[in-house]
């Protein structure tokens, strides 16, 4: 197939999603906006092209381009990434509709639409103008549901883990106990109910204890500057590590020299737990939040803790549970990397994200033999 990608080159979602479907022996068009470019390794033979605009107006100004791009390639897919801004693109430039998937991300269905009713508007006219829905998720699913008519298709195509890469090959901590974070320094994460929960945790330490403890978080963003001065009041400097932001490559070893990851997003536009099931690939229990995408993915008490959002004294007592019961944590770790296999193995993702592309061809095909 010939697919049209229309997304962010510079997410590593992304780019597991165009280099899985090259491998495949598909020929993929990614069209972005010029301030997305890519940063990370794109398989050899993808066809990557920036439009001429960037920023918020880009989404309506690259429309009459991109639709000279679309008639020259002639895609047999086009799918189109994140329901506001790529959303908004595909609709302006009257792409194909019978040919149109448009994949919702978290952010666009559970917020975006709720700041103003002219955003509510955009949302409902580019979801309605795509064939087809794509979501990560169970719950975001519903969510999308509430923009659209009663008959639209809405598939759900879950962004899995290939457990090759991400497997544990070295045994846990054991000299250092360490907690871990691989998400962004935003809001929406909730790393200060993190880092107060493991503060409260320190405290509870002995002095040769807390020598051996550890809280290592990965990422930036703007609540780095907030964060470090948080670590700071709570005098937990010693044991608090800012490690800044590593490529996807990188993570598997991360979440090797971890002990647990612990995620603490706050609002439910986490609407799927790909972090989760990394580390419970590579075995390494997980204690995350009780936002949609985390319940979803983490069997409770299973292959994770999960803990109500906000909640700095459940976050600080899983925390407890797992540091005095290793073996608890390790059994959660094995559970967890069957349950990623059985559910959420990257190619058969990949598979089901091709199946569709396969039905919207196969549909393509029938109303126009019809007609």
């Amino acid at each position: 197939m010939k697919i049209l990608f229309l997304a962010p080159a510079n997410s590593i979602h992304t780019v597991k999603w165009v280099n899985a479907l090259k491998k495949h022996g598909n020929e993929i068009w990614l069209i972005s906006l010029p301030d997305h470019k890519v940063n990370e390794d794109l398989e050899p033979g993808i066809k990557v092209i920036y439009l001429p605009f960037g920023g918020k107006i880009g989404y309506y100004i690259n429309g009459l381009t991109l639709r000279r791009l679309t008639k020259f390639i002639e895609p047999d897919v086009i799918n189109a990434h994140y329901a506001s801004g790529y959303g908004t693109l595909m609709r302006v430039s009257k792409m194909p509709q019978d040919k149109c998937i448009l994949s919702v991300w978290g952010d666009d269905v559970y917020v975006f639409p709720y700041k103003n009713w002219i955003n509510l508007f955009i949302i409902k006219k580019n979801m309605e103008y795509a064939s087809y829905i794509a979501s990560t998720s169970h719950c975001m699913k519903k969510q999308a549901k509430k923009f659209v008519k009663k008959n639209k298709t809405i598939v759900v195509t879950p962004f899995g883990v290939d457990t090759e890469n991400f497997v544990r090959e070295l045994p846990y901590p054991s000299e250092k106990f360490v907690f871990g974070c691989t998400k962004s320094l935003e809001y929406q994460y909730g790393i200060d109910i993190l880092i107060q929960a493991f503060a409260k945790f320190v405290a509870e330490l002995n002095g040769n204890e807390k020598k051996l403890i550890s809280l290592k978080i990965y990422g930036d963003g703007l609540l780095l500057k907030e964060l470090r001065l948080l670590v700071a009041k709570l005098n937990i400097k010693k044991q608090v590590k800012f490690c800044g932001k590593i490529s996807n490559s990188l993570i598997p070893d991360a979440l090797n020299k971890m002990n647990v990851l612990c995620l603490t997003s706050i609002i439910d536009s986490e609407s799927f737990g790909v972090a989760a099931l990394e580390a419970m690939a590579c075995q390494t229990p997980v204690i995350a939040s009780d936002v949609d995408g985390y319940k979803e993915v983490i069997l409770h008490g299973k292959t994770g803790l999960i803990v109500p959002r906000c909640d700095v004294e459940a976050t600080f007592k899983a925390m407890k549970k797992l540091y005095d019961n290793r073996k608890y944590g390790s059994d959660l770790g094995k559970n967890g990397r069957k349950w990623v296999k059985s559910k959420y193995e990257w190619e058969h993702c990949v598979d089901i994200m091709l199946n569709l592309y396969r039905k919207v061809c196969l549909d393509r095909n029938k109303i126009h033999y019809e007609s």
